[in-house]
């Protein structure tokens, strides 16, 4: 199966909203936002994002490229 399209199936979403209803916080960890999609799937549907980045590592267009996809899908940063 595509990972991108288990992540945005139904039965993801009917379980992301049961653990919602369960817990206070739920904290997905995703692969790296610009190599692979599934963060964006989830982003498009979550209720925040959390965007980790390295200080001494991570250039300045890395950000800002991994800023903009996560405004396209109208993630809440």
């Amino acid at each position: 199966y595509n990972p991108s399209e288990l992540l945005s199936s139904q039965r993801m979403k009917s379980f992301l909203i049961e653990m919602e209803n369960e817990y206070d916080y739920v904290i997905l960890d995703t692969p790296p936002l610009i190599a692979f999609t599934d963060a964006l799937t989830l982003a498009a549907d979550r209720i925040g994002v959390v965007l980790v980045l390295s200080s001494e590592e991570t250039k300045i267009q890395v950000c800002q490229k991994a800023k903009q996809l996560l405004l396209i899908v109208n993630a809440s940063l």
